[in-house]
């Protein structure tokens, strides 16, 4: 007679991955039944936008889906982000150190997120060049990082 627990590898595998899938339904439902409910003001805004630092998101916290791109990652972290500055200039002013949200307060949202462990924004320029932001701590940025078209890269941090 054959044991109860005597699974093919193909039977478990199917079962593992059907439990890594609940699971992750489970944390999903966890997250989306912990956040506030927005409510829309029918009031017309007459100040400024608020500053892009949310008030009860970080980056840690933000939900991933599998339908999440770089792009809307963005958009989930910084949501009321002022229009995005195309030029080097907005960048070469920050010392290392500084947290992301001064960064967006300044330069605007990034346009996309990337990165595992180690994240990074990357911003695209009008000339065709980039700048990337290097962090493990969204608080705190390591490096801000220019590559021209040709591919040459230069650090724009100051030291503090």
């Amino acid at each position: 007679m054959a044991d109860a627990f005597d699974y093919s590898s193909s039977q478990m595998k199917q079962e593992l991955g059907a439990m890594k899938i609940c699971i992750l339904i489970c944390l999903l439902l966890i997250l989306a039944g912990c956040s506030k409910p927005q409510v829309k003001d029918t009031q017309k805004e007459t100040s400024s936008p608020p500053p892009a630092q949310p008030v009860e998101k970080t980056a840690d916290a933000i939900s991933r889906s599998a339908t999440d791109t770089p792009e809307s990652i963005v958009r989930k972290i910084f949501p009321n982000a002022p229009k995005t500055v195309r030029s080097i200039d907005c960048f070469r002013s920050f010392p290392r150190g500084i947290s992301m949200y001064a960064v967006v307060d300044k330069c605007g949202r990034p346009d996309g997120e990337f990165g595992s462990g180690i994240g990074y924004f990357r911003y695209h320029l009008n000339d065709g060049s980039w700048v990337y932001m290097r962090w493990t701590d969204i608080n705190h940025i390591q490096e801000i990082e220019h590559v021209d078209k040709s591919g040459k890269r230069a650090s724009l941090l100051r030291e503090p």
